[in-house]
């Protein structure tokens, strides 16, 4: 959380804004999932915050290679509970397209959001 880091006072849009411009910067994947690793620790909570980076971090780390996509699913849990529908939604059909032609990245990206409770169905199909 941001107030455990000492960081309280820090507008969470400008935190957001700040995790972008240094995901912006990124050139390969040590430096993205460094990315991903201080929005884990800083958590923001408010919810246009989570929404930028939903956008224009998760979503575009999707879209960096399987690597990146892996490094995506590892940190699903940023994004498993998110601001608003429309927002999972983005995320969903984003992963959708990335892991479509992947099956480990797949099935995992499934067993995710299942668990998240984004998709129900049979485990099993006849």
């Amino acid at each position: 959380m941001i107030s455990e880091t000492g960081m309280g006072t820090v507008e969470p849009g400008f935190l957001a804004g700040e995790l972008v411009n240094l995901f912006d910067d990124t050139n390969n994947n040590p430096e993205r999932e460094r990315v991903m690793q201080i929005w884990s620790a800083l958590a923001p909570q408010e919810n246009n915050a989570r929404r930028t980076l939903i956008d224009h971090v998760y979503i575009s780390l999707l879209h960096q290679g399987k690597g990146a996509a892996k490094i995506a699913l590892d940190y699903f849990a940023l994004v498993e509970t998110p601001p608003s529908t429309a927002a999972r939604d983005r995320i969903r059909t984003a992963i959708k397209d990335v892991v479509k032609q992947d099956r480990a990245l797949d099935g995992r990206a499934k067993d995710l959001q299942r668990n998240a409770g984004w998709i129900r169905g049979r485990l099993f199909r006849r």
